[in-house]
C-alpha cells in the first residue's frame, strides 16, 4: 500500500493511527514516568487524544484555550463513567501531556492551554463524579 496519493502528495495518517503514535510516544517520555500511572495514564491520554483527533478535529498542539475548556466541560468526560478513579489523575496526565507536547511541536497557544487546565479541571472531576455524560 502506498503511503502517497494517485497524483503524488503524501497521504494523511488515519487519526486512530496519530493517537497510537501520539500515545506510545508519550509513554516513553520522562514526563510520563515521573507520573508512576502506568496503565492509567495510557488510558486517559488516549481517551484524550480521541477528544483532540477525534471530535474536535484538531492535533493536540493546534488547541486553544476554548478547546481546552470544550474537552473538560462537555466531551473529556463522556470518556470517563460515573465516579471513575481515573479522574483524580487527568489534571496531572494532561500537565505532564502539554509538557511532553510542547518539547517535542511548537504549541501555539500553550499558556491559554495550561491555564484553561488548572481553571477546569475541577469542572471536569465534578461532571465525572455526576456521571452527567457517562457513556455519551
Amino acid at each position: 500500500m502506498s503511503s502517497r496519493s494517485s497524483i503524488g502528495y503524501p497521504l494523511a495518517m488515519s487519526p486512530a493511527r496519530e493517537i497510537r503514535l501520539d500515545s506510545a510516544a508519550f509513554l516513553d517520555s520522562a514526563e510520563c514516568r515521573a507520573l508512576e500511572l502506568g496503565e492509567g495514564a495510557r488510558t486517559i491520554v488516549e481517551r484524550y487524544l480521541a477528544c483532540c483527533y477525534d471530535e474536535l478535529g484538531k492535533a493536540p498542539h493546534l488547541l486553544e484555550g476554548e478547546d481546552m475548556i470544550e474537552l473538560l466541560e462537555e466531551r473529556l468526560p463522556a470518556h470517563f463513567g460515573k465516579k471513575d478513579p481515573l479522574a483524580e489523575h487527568a489534571e496531572a496526565v494532561l500537565g505532564a501531556w502539554l509538557a511532553f507536547d510542547n518539547q517535542r511541536s511548537v504549541v501555539l497557544h500553550l499558556y491559554e492551554i495550561s491555564r484553561a487546565l488548572l481553571e477546569h479541571a475541577d469542572d471536569f472531576r465534578r461532571v465525572v463524579e455526576s456521571g452527567a455524560l457517562a457513556g455519551r
